[in-house]
C-alpha cells in the first residue's frame, strides 16, 4: 500500500473524539462540582474551629487565669499559701484541658497550662536559688552572683508572664 492510500482511510475523528470525551467530562464534571463543595464546607469548619471558643472552656479558661494570676502574685513571698493556691490552679488547668472541644479551645487551654508552668518554675528556681545560697552560707563559701544579670532575668520572666497574661485576657475577654 501507498501512502496516498493509507492518507484516505480515517483513523480518528472527531466523533470519535467526542464520544469518548463526553462520558469524561461529565464524569469530571461531577467530580468538580463535588471537590468544590467539599472545599467550601473544609474552610467554613475550619473557620468556625479556629475563631470560637466554647462556653464551657470560656468559663473554665477564666477560672484557670483567675487562679494562676493569684498564684503570680504569690511568687515572692515564700509563704505555705502558694501550694494550696497551686494545686487549684493545677485543677483549674486540667478542667480547661478536657473542656476543650475547638482548635482555640486547645490554643486556651495550652496558653493557660503554659503560663501556669512558668509560674511554678519560677517560684521553684526561686526557691532552689535560695536553698543554694543558705547551703553555700553554712558552708562559709563564696556565692558568686551578678546583680544585675539576676535583675535582668527576673524582669525578663516577669515580662514573658506578662504577655502570657495579656495574651489570654485577649483571648477570653
Amino acid at each position: 500500500m501507498k501512502v496516498r492510500e493509507l492518507l484516505r482511510y480515517e483513523i480518528w475523528s472527531k466523533e470519535t473524539s467526542r464520544k469518548i470525551l463526553r462520558p469524561v467530562g461529565k464524569c469530571l464534571k461531577w467530580v468538580a462540582i463535588v471537590s468544590g463543595v467539599l472545599i467550601v464546607l473544609i474552610w467554613i469548619v475550619y473557620a468556625i474551629e479556629s475563631h470560637w471558643l466554647t462556653n464551657g472552656e470560656e468559663g473554665a479558661g477564666r477560672a484557670g487565669l483567675t487562679q494562676i494570676e493569684e498564684l503570680e502574685k504569690l511568687i515572692d513571698r515564700n509563704c505555705s499559701q502558694f501550694s494550696t493556691i497551686d494545686s487549684k490552679a493545677s485543677v483549674s488547668v486540667s478542667v480547661a484541658a478536657q473542656k476543650a472541644w475547638t482548635i482555640r479551645d486547645h490554643t486556651v487551654a495550652f496558653d493557660l497550662w503554659l503560663y501556669h508552668t512558668d509560674v511554678e518554675q519560677i517560684q521553684t528556681n526561686d526557691l532552689l536559688e535560695g536553698q543554694s545560697k543558705l547551703m553555700m552560707q553554712k558552708n562559709h563559701l563564696q556565692w558568686y552572683s551578678n546583680p544585675k544579670l539576676e535583675g535582668k532575668d527576673r524582669s525578663l520572666r516577669r515580662e514573658e508572664l506578662q504577655i502570657l497574661r495579656t495574651e489570654l485576657h485577649k483571648q477570653l475577654d
